[in-house]
């Protein structure tokens, strides 16, 4: 493995213990309590992967994840941290279903995916190629999301990108995972369609927020995540 020193200005080589992921683009890597997690990506053969790992940095080793519970394999998506939580957002595989909402408890290595509601060729929303801010959601202790830009070609429909920023919340889906926690999880894999139907995120376009909302209101929210307030003028 390759790693740069900032100070130094110098790209420094080091030996690599234990499972490693191999060769991988297209993926997340997040830091969480001494360890560099990866997600997903495209593999050496150029397929989609729903593969996790972990690299102990205090021994620079790499550790393989048994998640109990359903995960898509997705790449070019994003990823957040909260309360020992990673959330997965969208990504492109090969199967029928998009990736929607990925819940990951890193204290267990608890999975759990949630769809997005079903779109309309109007309001199409394609979560690859986007960027994703967390934003405090006031008044309550689970944060939301906001997603911006994404989208792509296509050599069947041509060229698609969003044309709009895309608000989150991920109260239910979080609270879905601590409950599962609690009463068990086992054997979920084999009902994740009907898990699915049970338990769809919150998603809500800007236009539509903006019609229970004022416009400043929005203008202050796009303001906190630190990202240009004339997104919606």
């Amino acid at each position: 493995m390759k790693y740069l020193t900032p100070d130094e200005r110098k790209l420094h080589r080091h030996a690599i213990d234990g499972t490693a992921p191999g060769a991988r683009h297209s993926h997340c890597l997040t830091y969480w309590q001494g360890q560099v997690i990866l997600t997903g990506g495209l593999n050496h053969n150029h397929e989609p992967t729903d593969q996790v790992f972990g690299l102990v940095l205090s021994s620079m080793t790499w550790e393989k994840w048994d998640l109990d519970g359903p995960l898509y394999a997705r790449y070019s998506h994003t990823a957040h941290l909260h309360d020992n939580m990673l959330l997965l957002v969208g990504g492109v595989n090969t199967e029928e279903k998009p990736p929607g909402l990925a819940v990951i408890s890193l204290i267990s290595h608890t999975a759990l995916e949630f769809s997005f509601p079903t779109q309309d060729k109007q309001s199409l929303l394609m979560l690859h190629r986007h960027t994703s801010v967390m934003r405090q959601n006031v008044g309550k202790a689970t944060p939301q999301l906001v997603l911006l830009g994404g989208g792509g070609n296509c050599f069947s429909f041509g060229t698609h990108l969003n044309r709009t920023p895309v608000l989150v919340d991920v109260e239910a889906a979080c609270a879905s995972l601590q409950r599962a926690l609690k009463t068990g999880i086992k054997g979920i894999a084999n009902r994740l369609d009907q898990d699915l139907e049970g338990h769809r995120s919150t998603v809500i376009s800007m236009e539509q927020f903006c019609e229970t909302s004022s416009r400043r209101s929005v203008h202050t929210m796009i303001s906190d995540t630190g990202m240009p307030t004339d997104v919606l003028s």
